[in-house]
């Protein structure tokens, strides 16, 4: 299954707020921001958050999610784009991710080879290559 959404901006900051058990005050800022911070996530669905197994399990895909296919220049935030996508844990299996990353890292690439780009963003392990 493709890794899409039809959700609007305002839906997925409800989304993103319940996942992370926030206001969505909160999390309407923390969107305007880049996307919740890493270490925000790990305190809110982590073990010692006394989070639901549920929460903590999407707060846990959200977390790898955002640090290690679809990394930002910010480097400490998750982008909530897909939170729609891991509402139900149950569907998560069943999403292309690796098609996602890799069209995700084209289209940083793309930003990457403008005039005025100095970084490059994505999950650039799968641009490494193995010399034999």
């Amino acid at each position: 299954m493709p890794v899409s959404t039809t959700a609007d901006r305002s839906e997925m900051v409800a989304i993103c707020a319940e996942i992370l058990s926030m206001n969505p005050a909160e999390m309407d800022a923390a969107w305007i921001a880049g996307g919740p911070k890493f270490d925000d996530i790990q305190a809110r669905c982590g073990d010692r958050s006394g989070a639901p197994p549920a929460s903590a399990v999407r707060g846990y895909i959200m977390y790898l999610l955002g640090c290690t296919l679809f990394v930002d220049k910010t480097k400490n935030r998750v982008r909530p784009r897909f939170c729609p996508l891991i509402q139900d844990v149950s569907t998560i299996s069943q999403y292309a991710w690796g098609a996602a990353a890799l069209a995700y890292m084209y289209r940083q690439l793309g930003v990457a080879s403008r005039a005025d780009a100095r970084q490059l963003s994505g999950c650039l392990t799968l641009l490494e290559v193995k010399v034999l």
